[in-house]
């Protein structure tokens, strides 16, 4: 059993929908000898998400509360680097945070951004991950983005061949990579998410006290929109 609460607002040109819900947890008793005790139920706490659709003027942004997300693929067509070849080609796939409010934030980039795809049979791709060289986070993990201002950030991204399969690996932020296995030519969409779950963290995580703000929405998470792209072996192939 659910309890959902919400409003529905226009705001900045997006339908913004204010959601919070909570789960409760019931027991049902079956056996004849306790149909007679009193069923017991457990509400979970309630959580926030927020249910967007794209700017009419900027169909691969959302905007929310004035801060708008987009994803970012300059090259519509990346190119499949030879089979026979160890070496790793790479590629730009970002995100783009613009500050359309009154107020400065900082925003959080240390682990918080969540590659998505969609394969060419139109299905969610998984995804592995590895984290064999772990780091710590640093102050340039939460860049500041005045009023009016913007904050991008291009995670390391690689297509490479590895036990006869095309694949895609992403940066994590905290040091592993997302991997994406058994990739074909053909077109693809993706999109990050980006979950923030802190309120403040540190520049030197073996100093807590020198805590840094970080005031956008302490708990929230924000799927940006689905940008095309195309792996290809050749270089004159264009994406519409």
């Amino acid at each position: 059993m659910y309890l959902i609460i919400g409003n529905i607002g226009y705001v900045n040109r997006s339908i913004q929908v204010n959601i919070s819900f909570s789960f409760f947890l019931s027991r049902k008793q079956t056996n004849r000898r306790f149909l007679n005790r009193q069923i017991s139920s457990a509400p979970t706490s309630f959580n926030n998400f927020h249910l967007v659709q794209p700017l009419e003027n900027k169909p691969n942004a959302i905007e929310i509360d004035d801060i708008q997300f987009e994803t970012l693929v300059p090259e519509k067509v990346l190119i499949i680097p030879e089979k026979e070849s160890e070496a790793e080609t790479s590629v730009k796939i970002g995100i783009k945070i613009t500050n359309n409010s009154q107020n400065p934030y900082r925003f959080d980039f240390y682990s918080t951004l969540i590659p998505q795809i969609i394969g060419v049979n139109g299905e969610l791709l998984s995804k592995a991950g590895s984290s064999e060289q772990l780091r710590a986070n640093t102050k340039s993990d939460y860049p500041l983005a005045m009023p009016g201002e913007c904050v991008t950030r291009f995670p390391s991204a690689k297509l490479l061949w590895h036990c006869d399969q095309l694949k895609l690996k992403i940066a994590t932020g905290y040091g592993g990579f997302y991997f994406f296995n058994s990739l074909q030519a053909g077109e693809y969409l993706i999109r990050f998410v980006y979950i923030k779950n802190n309120s403040f963290t540190t520049s030197d995580c073996r100093d807590k006290t020198n805590k840094i703000a970080l005031e956008w929405i302490e708990k929230t998470i924000v799927s940006t929109s689905y940008v095309k792209f195309s792996l290809s072996k050749f270089h004159h192939q264009t994406v519409s």
